[in-house]
Formats: C-alpha cells, sequence, structure tokens
C-alpha cells in the first residue's frame, strides 16, 4: 500500500496501479482497471535558477494507472499544481493528506471529492474532474496508439 499522504510520484504511481489491479481483481470480467491516486512531489530547486530560490518546490498531481486483462499498464498524469508553503508545513508537521487541509482552512467537508484542490486554486475553473481527465486519456494511450510506439 502506499500512505494516507503519498510524498513522491514513485508513491503516488505504485497507490494508481494497486487500485487498477484492484479494480481487476474485483471485476475480472473487465476489459480494463482504472487507479488514480493524488500526490504531492518535491523537487529539490537549486542556486542555477535565476527565476526560482533555492528551496523545494512542491507539487499537487494525480497520477492514473490502467491495468487490462494481459496485466499491462498504461500510466498518465494529470495536471500539476504548486503547493504553497503553508500547506506543505500544515501537512508535514500536522501528518495531514492535503484533502484534510483544504477541508480545514475552506470549512467544508469532502472537496478532495467535488472540486479538490485544483478547483480551489483556480477558483473553480479547473475542477478535479477536469484535470484528472487528460490524465486518464494518457493512461489508456498505450491501449490505443499505434502499436508502433510500444513494440
Amino acid at each position: 500500500g502506499v500512505s494516507d499522504q503519498p510524498k513522491s510520484a514513485s508513491e503516488s504511481l505504485r497507490g494508481a496501479i494497486n487500485r487498477a489491479k484492484n479494480v481487476m481483481a474485483l471485476f475480472p470480467e473487465c476489459d480494463y482497471g482504472v487507479g488514480l491516486e493524488g500526490g504531492i512531489e518535491c523537487i529539490q530547486m537549486d542556486n542555477n535558477n535565476e527565476h526560482m530560490s533555492d528551496a523545494n518546490l512542491y507539487l499537487q498531481s494525480g497520477w492514473i494507472a490502467v491495468v487490462n486483462q494481459n496485466n499491462e499498464i498504461g500510466i498518465g498524469t494529470s495536471a500539476r499544481a504548486q503547493l504553497s508553503d503553508k500547506l506543505v508545513n500544515i501537512i508535514e508537521t500536522e501528518k495531514k493528506e492535503l484533502g484534510s487541509v483544504i477541508d480545514d482552512l475552506m470549512g467544508e467537508k469532502d472537496l478532495k471529492k467535488k472540486s479538490g484542490y485544483f478547483g480551489l486554486i483556480t477558483n473553480g475553473t479547473l475542477p478535479r474532474s477536469d484535470a484528472y481527465h487528460h490524465g486518464v486519456l494518457f493512461a489508456f494511450s498505450k491501449f490505443v496508439s499505434p502499436p508502433q510506439f510500444w513494440s
């Protein structure tokens, strides 16, 4: 499994693959199982970038895995969005997941199942479902694109 708040691309990807495989186990007659896992990742900045400080850059994104009957796996990601230092500090010090943090800050419940972080930071312009949509399409691309790309 993965933690409640995955903190790397590899952990988020592992969670998405686990979810997709679990779908196939529950519904073995399905052609595909799809798994989504949101997570944060850290990009370590260095002082060679004149436009950014040397502090770490934290991004939130969703990883998507699609598994077929042959156990082949397609991978995609959502858009990525920067997390503020304030949010990262709360996640780290209070050991909370992003969804709980935004619920607390906004005084609402289950925002991650509604507009999500993406929807909140874009003032509703790009809700979570829309941000993940392209990732799902990219995860399926392995199964619908020309076979020359994969063999």
